[in-house]
């Protein structure tokens, strides 16, 4: 998604026509600026908003509505800026080669940690959501575009609250009454799935069909969906999906519940499986593009493919006839394998996330399969018919949906607003409008989320000290919001310079989420190794935030003593992801930055010879693992994890009575049976466990301590009433008397630490 924000001259021209400069022979030679009499034409501009109203436009895919609208209003007098941090930067660079001159001259960027804004006032800046937030700075500009507004990030709708009384142009692929610009897209013929049910009958035999549609997963899902009428006229007999019975072939794969534990399950294998073969057997040429939710259904869909292909009359081991590629942002090898040369004898099945939608064009796609589902923290089904991530002279869509269930899909992703935590949100809420209540501010959002979760980010924020109980915004929650980071993290790196481990705590802070700094892979053998790799990196900590705090700094060290290509080897051979440790530590130097602009560091604070951020001064006490946790502790409470006592395996949360820990977590396998904080939990859309995801060890002291509420009685200690601890002596009858030091303990440590926040705004080494 992006954003064009556009700075008028002192004096607007009305030139009667425009005249955007395109390299020759490039792909703008077919864009928007071919149809500017159109423009002209049906588009008036209102005199009190300067902003060309009237019909709306509907760009075809590739017509260059990112690029040449922009340039069309610069021409026309004004100034642009935009969204996304690749898509800002990349933008950028190619707006300013159309215009054949330099970035930074009339064309420039700006995203979260780096920008090179443009030199002239009358100019484009590409800027990312998060840094438009500020309303000194929104009001600069004379006119707004918002590009892909149908993606409905969190940013986005609340960018939309601040731009009541600016002039703003939404770009987006809703359907609505328009003025047509051609573009480069290509005919595409779609089939839903009553009619993919009976092309397959007519291509497979009754029993090969059989086999495929009784697969377990493909079952559930026409019995879940309520599609066992269009497999009627398939003819199965007793044996079909409505007769009870399955006659499963023993050497025909069944889906795994490990392998797709984590998320939705419920991913027609056999289905799929039945469509990529159908295709490969009865067209030419050409490669099939296969979306689906996430990594595990995409390794699974390999998996099954393979197995079902020979019986399917695809083999699957020839590679000089097909070839199957992983198209996922944890598999960079997949990305390089993409735009491999290929022989025109073989064919290409690539299963890919929604990445290959919007991110990146293929240019030999001719056949796109779509079970319709995207992979979110609320699960929503998502058709892609409207754009797919292809560009070829004619194409096939096969959608594993009826045409009733694609009516009832949203026309947008489901909005970040209703699906995303909403701290940070209500930060900038408060930050831009303060004086007007957050729930009231929300409220006159597009689609407003719900007050209970807002009360919740409020009451988050509360308890980590960003806002006063009348929900004004103190000192730390101002200095949080203008971090580009969640305020749990940001305020996680402000703990780093207070208690001198600014190294560790910024690097995790950095990483933050469930971003993994580590390779996934569809290799078993290959994620044994990199799981064994994360524990070593752990170093006996029990912890996943340190695991990758150990795995930046080993690679940053090969990096500074060796040099950048000795630093890739190195992660290579470690199954560390380079460009991320390169993203991490960017954003760990600007985040210094930010911090000597504030003075709350010096700013001739240098790397040590252990080339620490922050140098020496600043980690005396980055070496002691317990702080560490502690603090880690404090910024994510109450994501707190207790050991059950039905299992070894189990624990439970404030709110879940069952959850686990990743598959990947560096405590899946030993642990001690204690306390750990996680980062998130994730839920399949059938089963009642839930899956911690990055998690870390923390003692019942630190969490009496820095957590929440204690009361109690005796020896027994409660933390907002779901928490129970034993108080124990080491002279064994003075519990209740350690039980009421604790307490005390607890009370003065919130004393000392108010002061804390204020003075390290105006602190100064």
């Amino acid at each position: 998604m992006f954003i064009v924000m556009l700075r008028a001259l002192k004096d607007l021209k009305r030139a009667p026509s425009f005249s955007t400069a395109k390299c020759s022979g490039g792909p703008t030679e077919i864009s928007i600026s071919t149809d500017q009499e159109a423009y002209h034409e049906l588009n008036k501009v209102d005199s009190s908003l300067g902003l060309p109203v009237g019909r709306p436009w509907k760009p075809d895919t590739g017509s260059g509505k990112s690029t040449q609208v922009p340039q069309m209003l610069l021409d026309d007098a004004m100034v642009k800026g935009s969204g996304s941090l690749i898509a800002a930067t990349s933008l950028a660079k190619r707006v300013a080669k159309e215009r054949r001159e330099s970035l930074g001259y009339s064309i420039g960027y700006q995203i979260r940690f780096d920008s090179r804004r443009p030199t002239r006032l009358d100019s484009i800046t590409y800027c990312i959501l998060t840094m438009l937030h500020s309303k000194s700075y929104l009001v600069s500009f004379s006119h707004i575009i918002l590009d892909e507004v149908h993606e409905r990030a969190l940013d986005l709708d609340l960018l939309m609250l601040f731009l009541r009384n600016l002039s703003v142009i939404v770009m987006s692929r809703l359907p609505a009454p328009h003025l047509r610009i051609p573009g480069r897209a290509f005919p595409v013929g779609k089939h839903y799935l009553d009619e993919v049910i009976e092309s397959l009958s007519r291509f497979y035999s009754p029993r090969a069909l059989s086999l495929l549609i009784d697969e377990p997963q493909t079952a559930k899902y026409f019995r879940r969906y309520n599609l066992l009428p269009v497999t009627d006229r398939l003819n199965f007999g007793e044996q079909g999906i409505d007769g009870g019975q399955h006659s499963h072939d023993p050497s025909l794969p069944q889906s795994s519940p490990s392998m797709l534990r984590e998320e939705d399950p419920l991913i027609p294998l056999g289905l799929i499986c039945a469509v990529i073969c159908h295709v490969l057997s009865s067209t030419e040429g050409g490669s099939i593009l296969v979306f689906l939710p996430g990594l595990r259904h995409i390794m699974a869909v390999e998996s099954a493919v393979r197995k079902y292909g020979k019986m399917l009359g695809c083999d699957f081991s020839d590679c000089s006839r097909y070839k199957i590629l992983q198209l996922h942002s944890n598999l960079p090898d997949g990305q390089k394998e993409l735009f491999s040369p290929v022989s025109r004898a073989c064919r290409r099945v690539i299963l890919s996330t929604d990445v290959a939608e919007t991110s990146i064009t293929i240019s030999d796609v001719k056949v796109v399969i779509d079970p319709g589902k995207v992979n979110q923290r609320i699960y929503v089904p998502h058709s892609r018919t409207t754009r797919q991530g292809w560009q070829s002279p004619a194409g096939e869509y096969f959608a594993l949906f009826t045409r009733d269930m694609h009516k009832s899909f949203r026309i947008t992703r489901f909005p970040g607003m209703m699906r995303e935590d909403l701290q940070q949100a209500t930060l900038q809420v408060k930050r831009t409008v303060s004086s007007a209540s957050i729930q009231d501010t929300l409220r006159d959002s597009i689609e407003p989320p719900d007050a209970a979760k807002v009360d919740l980010a409020i009451s988050n924020l509360q308890l980590l000290r960003a806002l006063d109980e009348k929900e004004r915004l103190t000192p730390l929650g101002v200095l949080l919001s203008e971090l580009p980071l969640d305020p749990c993290r940001a305020k996680l790196i402000l703990l780093g310079v207070i208690f001198r481990c600014l190294d560790t705590l910024l690097i995790i802070g950095v990483i933050g989420g469930d971003q993994s700094l580590f390779y996934s892979s569809p290799v078993q053998e290959t994620r044994n190794d990199v799981h064994r790799t994360r524990v070593e990196f752990s170093r006996n900590t029990w912890s996943d935030h340190l695991s990758a705090a150990n795995a930046f700094k080993a690679t940053r060290e090969v990096w500074y003593r060796k040099g950048r290509a000795a630093a890739f080897g190195f992660a290579v051979s470690n199954h560390i992801h380079f460009d991320r440790v390169y993203e991490v530590l960017q954003a760990a130097r600007h985040t210094l930055e930010f911090l000597a602009k504030r003075k709350i560091i010096s700013c001739h604070e240098h790397l040590d010879e252990r080339f620490q951020f922050g140098g020496a001064s600043l980690n005396t006490n980055s070496w002691r693992t317990p702080l560490i946790k502690a603090l880690l502790f404090h910024v994510m409470y109450p994501n707190l994890a207790a050991p059950s006592s039905a299992s070894r395996r189990r624990y439970y949360t404030e709110t879940n009575d069952m959850t686990h820990m990743s598959p990947s977590s560096v405590n899946s396998t030993e642990r001690p049976r204690s306390l750990f904080i996680f980062n998130s939990t994730t839920k399949p859309s059938s089963g009642d466990t839930y899956v911690l995801k990055q998690t870390s060890h923390v003692t019942p002291l630190a969490a009496c301590l820095l957590g929440g509420r204690l009361h109690g009685s005796g020896r027994r200690i409660c933390m907002d009433s779901w928490l129970g601890f034993l108080v124990q002596a080491n002279e064994g009858s003075g519990g209740d008397r350690a039980a009421r030091l604790l307490i005390e303990l607890r009370k003065t440590l919130q004393i000392v630490r108010q002061p804390l926040y204020p003075a390290c705004i105006v602190w100064e080494h």
